[in-house]
């Protein structure tokens, strides 16, 4: 996920013109990164304590990356469909 987020990253910036809103898209994907980080820097430290349990169960570990990477997917596909749409809009109303 790391691998994947630096390339894109990368590509952003050095792209000369970038799409309408592709800010929005990376600003997202920085949030959802970060909340990633935390549940499972959280997973990993508090888990011990409060789950002794589940503290070495991979599936745990995996829950925030496969919630995070779904969430992102979810509302990138959003920002990119209302950017259709206000563009499918303004070249409507143009006509």
């Amino acid at each position: 996920v790391g691998l994947a987020a630096a390339i894109l990253n990368t590509r952003f910036i050095f792209t000369t013109n970038p799409p309408l809103n592709e800010w929005l898209i990376q600003h997202t994907r920085g949030l959802v990164g970060a909340g990633i980080s935390v549940y499972t820097a959280f997973l990993a430290f508090g888990a011990v304590n409060l789950l002794p349990a589940y503290a070495l169960n991979p599936y745990v570990w995996a829950m925030p990356t496969i919630l995070g990477v779904t969430l992102l997917l979810y509302h990138q596909v959003r920002i990119t469909l209302g950017r259709r749409r206000v563009r499918g809009a303004a070249g409507s109303a143009r006509a």
